[in-house]
């Protein structure tokens, strides 16, 4: 987690990231225990792809191994499915903004519960995959900001993120109705690979920058904090 988050803020992402690991362990809330509290009607968990998902509707959820996935062999399912992964994550970064100041307050009630889904899959689900991939997320959303470029959706933008793509794509009918955004190739990413991403995010935010993303950690998360963090006051 960034260093640099308020005491208020870091509880509230700590405690969703705890909700988080108990519903994809099946611990959560609801019949199935992959539920959790969060925007205006909860989320629940694709235990195999370790996403959130707003959708509640029992044909397009089923089970593997007792863990309870969304489909992609049924078009309900691809429609859940093409809100959080592929060519139509459609989160901007005001609204990512937006949703952090009510997370920290926490007063998640009045989000939309899909964009609730969205916001969890890049600020918990990736760190939770792999922590590496945190910062580099906030400050896209910090330069996003900064740059005037808010109503960008940003995750789109950022190569090899656990939702680029559906991972069970292989699965998906050929031909199938609804299934062109939920394939590789269906965002169209700055650079192909996240460390080439980084480096391009690096000379944008620090213009002359030696070295890699992580060796300016500090000076990365001083970014956050001026261009993103300072609105949560404000």
């Amino acid at each position: 987690m960034l260093r640099i988050l308020p005491e208020p803020l870091a509880d509230a992402l700590t405690a969703l990231g705890e909700s988080f690991t108990k519903a994809a362990a099946g611990s959560g809330d609801g019949p199935h225990g992959n539920g959790f509290s969060g925007g205006e009607s909860g989320v629940f968990v694709d235990q195999v792809r370790c996403l959130a998902t707003s959708d509640r509707e029992d044909d397009s959820w089923t089970r593997r191994d007792g863990r309870h996935l969304l489909r992609n062999d049924t078009v309900a399912g691809r429609l859940a499915l093409a809100y959080i992964v592929g060519g139509r994550r459609y989160l901007s970064a005001d609204t990512f903004g937006l949703i952090l100041e009510d997370v920290a307050n926490r007063a998640t009630a009045r989000i939309p519960a899909g964009d609730f889904a969205q916001f969890v899959n890049l600020a918990v689900a990736e760190p939770y995959r792999d922590p590496a991939r945190e910062l580099p997320i906030w400050v896209t959303v910090a330069h996003k900001l900064a740059s005037g470029k808010g109503r960008d959706y940003f995750s789109q933008e950022i190569p090899q993120l656990a939702t680029d793509h559906d991972p069970l794509y292989a699965e998906i009918p050929p031909a199938a109705l609804y299934s062109e955004s939920l394939v590789p190739g269906a965002s169209q990413p700055v650079a192909p690979t996240f460390d080439g991403y980084t480096a391009h995010l690096l000379k944008e935010v620090l213009p002359g920058a030696d070295g890699g993303f992580s060796a300016h950690a500090d000076a990365l998360e001083a970014y956050v904090a001026e261009h993103l963090l300072s609105r949560l006051a404000s």
